[in-house]
């Protein structure tokens, strides 16, 4: 992603980026006449591979990778882009950094729910739930009903891929080495690149690929949404009941 501006106030601080007019990646693609098919999907997950080891090399770990922080950059293109740094962390010179339960509940790897330390391999565990929903029709692998079901489902039952058909073995068996529970054991990093499914020595599928489930994720995302938003202002209405008027001291300008 590109940033075009950077702007400091006091206590604020603006970043500008690029305006990414593709919108949401699972957005795009349970849209009406959208043919998602394995080609198309890793097309996209070779992209997403690239943009993870760019920023481990850097020696930063995103703990946040879910459907909602994978960006099209425009609706033409296939083009990928990850968003949303805010639970980023830098690795140590370990390569690895101490973890408190972070990101969202069906994509946190398990030594994350563990609070022990992540590491690169922390962010491809959760590429690997978006992987399977992509190639499932928006199955994900560990989620039932509540956190705490997904959570202890997440760390001690592997996935089942019964529900993914019309796709290759070689889609299913990269799927199966992200989602391995141990992160020494989890296919990560560059050794992604040479896996048969995404080197481009296996031919993929080109059937098109169910997405009524994956629309039915959406729709709960948006009624979550909602729910956060309307409990933010309930809480926010009875702060300012409590404390009155309040004026902000500091205002970023509107020309930046």
């Amino acid at each position: 992603m590109m940033m075009y501006g950077y702007y400091e106030k006091h206590d604020h601080t603006l970043l500008v980026t690029e305006y990414l007019r593709g919108g949401e990646l699972f957005k795009q693609i349970t849209e009406r006449g959208f043919n998602l098919t394995e080609k198309k999907v890793n097309i996209y997950v070779l992209q997403i591979v690239q943009a993870l080891n760019y920023i481990h090399d850097k020696r930063v770990v995103h703990l946040d990778i879910k459907p909602q922080n994978i960006m099209l950059q425009s609706r033409n293109q296939d083009v990928i882009k990850l968003i949303d740094f805010g639970l980023a962390r830098e690795l140590s010179s370990s390569g690895r950094v101490q973890a408190n339960i972070c990101g969202t509940m069906g994509f946190i790897a398990p030594e994350v729910l563990n609070c022990r330390y992540a590491s690169p391999a922390t962010d491809f565990f959760s590429l690997g739930v978006v992987i399977y929903m992509l190639l499932s029709g928006g199955h994900e692998p560990f989620w039932f009903k509540d956190d705490m079901t997904t959570s202890k489902r997440t760390l001690h039952l592997p996935p089942n891929y019964s529900c993914i058909k019309r796709v290759s073995q070689q889609a299913i068996h990269f799927i199966d080495g992200l989602l391995q529970k141990k992160q020494e054991t989890r296919l990560h990093g560059k050794d992604c690149l040479s896996h048969p499914w995404l080197s481009g020595k296996e031919l993929v599928q080109d059937t098109v690929l169910e997405t009524a489930k994956m629309r039915s994720y959406m729709a709960r995302n948006r009624w979550k949404k909602a729910f956060k938003c309307i409990r933010a202002t309930i809480r926010m209405k009875a702060l300012g009941e409590k404390i009155g008027p309040y004026r902000w001291s500091q205002e970023i300008p509107c020309d930046v």
